[in-house]
């Protein structure tokens, strides 16, 4: 980790019906860690950074490499290929809630405006949007599919 702030690496675990707190990672010289964790079934455990970056991974049978540099919000994830799928799938999120809400602007602007075109514009604009944004995170899990049959065989 890079530029790192004050405070405590936290790493917990998904149960059921809450989050469990495994353990507070010490942290070396130059923001290093390393933590051997135990995982019996594949599970989604969080990594909260100084209470400042929250980074969810999916882990199993797979040792993982994370780098993170606070000041440019980098973030580098190896090791896990169930943790790049969120990653990936993540990233795709961010970006269709980003388009969203720009759209909702618009929508807003010509609701307010009482242009009925351009509302009705918006809204196949959102639903086409809608459909590509699932056709994209079903494209991702496919993938990862197709890796998880090669490793089968």
């Amino acid at each position: 980790m890079k530029n790192i702030p004050e405070g405590d690496v936290i790493l917990s675990q998904y149960d059921v019906d809450k989050i469990s707190v495994l353990d507070t990672l010490e942290i070396g010289k130059g923001g290093t860690f390393s933590h051997e964790l135990t995982v019996d079934n594949p599970n989604f455990y969080d990594l909260d950074l100084f209470g400042e970056k929250t980074i969810r991974l999916a882990l199993f049978e797979e040792d993982v490499e994370i780098k993170y540099d606070f000041e440019s919000e980098k973030l580098d994830v190896t090791g896990s290929k169930d943790s790049e799928l969120l990653f990936n799938i993540d990233e795709l999120t961010v970006k269709y809630q980003e388009e969203t809400n720009e759209l909702n602007s618009a929508f807003y602007e010509a609701m307010t405006a009482k242009d009925q075109d351009k509302v009705q514009e918006i809204r196949e604009q959102a639903m086409v949007m809608g459909m590509n944004h699932a056709e994209n995170v079903k494209d991702i899990i496919s993938k990862r599919k197709e890796v998880l049959l090669h490793w089968q065989d």
